[in-house]
């Protein structure tokens, strides 16, 4: 099993692209390229495509179609055969797209609970601690390797279960696989039973968390908004069933213990956009005039990069953190433009200020995190 050492993180495919026709009529020959309508694959479909693609097999099975190489290549939808489309695969030799911030990912879900934030701590990950019977504290290296091991076995079959209630059936067995991939690394890896090792196994096992948490993905907009739902009792029952499914992963995902390092900055600045009703917008108002701490129940994902946050919505979200409340995974994310990172779920902060800018036609509010 000596195969097993060698890293299981998943490699960016930054070169690599699969596109499908998206024409009314794909099949028309219209000699204008500019009236070709052409959409990607998301990265995990890209994943499963060219996986097959350069493995000789003659087609990938996606959850709603599937891709025929030969002769041609051709999506085929998995219902109705006739419903075919053509498809191409796109080489960019070293040259990266620069595209916006994915708007889904960098906005509230559509999925509002009735407030935008907490005045609590949020009771997920601590139900999940509990159903685990794993550690409440805020470091990962205080995990056991059995209960880390444990932890990834329950992660893959989860999102297994959940991917089958949505239809993303594929789509879940391809991330369940990553995260067998690095668990039999770090069953392998336990027998050279060093520090040096144990602390390098826990962040592999962090990285491949986070990166298929930044692809776009069912995972991402289905944990954040199940987790925003956090203190609403309307969907507490929803919320507890949830525990055995996405808990494992979402457990993963919080607890990696940051390491400051001497010469690197200890707090940041970064920026994330919404789109929020009068009445949210008054709530937040209301927390800054009253002086009062709330809470982010969900993952919250930030850009380092304010000119790409501003681009959306009617709120500019500007939040000043201890580097040890958020991740850099621009290093670890297919979408490293992004410039991504995730505020840890729990995040509490202070409204600095809430004001409207006439420039920008945008509320700004400054918020910082309340041990600043």
């Amino acid at each position: 099993m000596a195969h097993a050492a060698s890293s299981s993180f998943p490699k960016r495919i930054p070169r690599v692209e699969w596109l499908w026709k998206a024409n009314v009529d794909p099949w028309s020959l219209s000699s204008d390229e500019d009236e070709e309508e052409w959409k990607r694959y998301s990265n995990v479909e890209t994943r499963i495509i060219e996986e097959a693609y350069v493995s000789g097999k003659n087609e990938a099975i996606l959850d709603d179609y599937h891709i025929r190489f030969k002769p041609h290549l051709i999506q085929i939808s998995n219902t109705n055969h006739n419903n075919q489309r053509p498809v191409k695969r796109v080489c960019r030799d070293g040259i990266e797209e620069t595209r916006p911030l994915r708007e889904a990912r960098f906005m509230p879900n559509p999925i509002n609970p009735k407030k935008p934030y907490l005045e609590n701590y949020p009771s997920f990950l601590r139900e999940v601690s509990k159903y685990f019977d794993v550690p409440k504290s805020s470091s990962a290296f205080e995990l056991l390797d059995e209960q880390r091991l444990i932890l990834l076995e329950k992660a893959a079959q989860g999102l297994i279960m959940e991917g089958k209630k949505l239809g993303k059936q594929r789509e879940a067995e391809w991330m369940a696989r990553e995260l067998v991939k690095v668990k039999a690394i770090y069953e392998y890896e336990i027998t050279t039973n060093t520090v040096q090792r144990s602390i390098a196994r826990d962040l592999e096992v962090y990285h491949v968390c986070a990166h298929l948490y930044t692809m776009e993905s069912f995972l991402y907009k289905e944990i954040n908004a199940l987790m925003r739902l956090d203190g609403d009792m309307e969907y507490k029952e929803l919320l507890m069933s949830k525990v055995p499914t996405y808990g494992p992963f979402a457990y993963l995902l919080f607890w990696k213990r940051g390491v400051r390092k001497e010469a690197s900055e200890k707090t940041l600045t970064v920026y994330r956009c919404a789109n929020l009703s009068d009445e949210l917008i008054q709530q937040y108002k209301e927390k800054y005039y009253r002086g009062m701490f709330a809470t982010f129940p969900a993952f919250t994902s930030t850009s380092r990069n304010r000119a790409k946050a501003v681009q959306f919505g009617n709120v500019l979200f500007v939040i000043d953190i201890d580097v040890l409340k958020g991740e850099d995974v621009s290093l670890y994310s297919d979408y490293p433009d992004e410039e991504e990172v995730i505020l840890h779920a729990g995040f509490t902060f202070e409204i600095q200020s809430c004001k409207f800018d006439g420039r920008t036609n945008k509320w700004i509010m400054h918020l910082k995190d309340h041990q600043l």
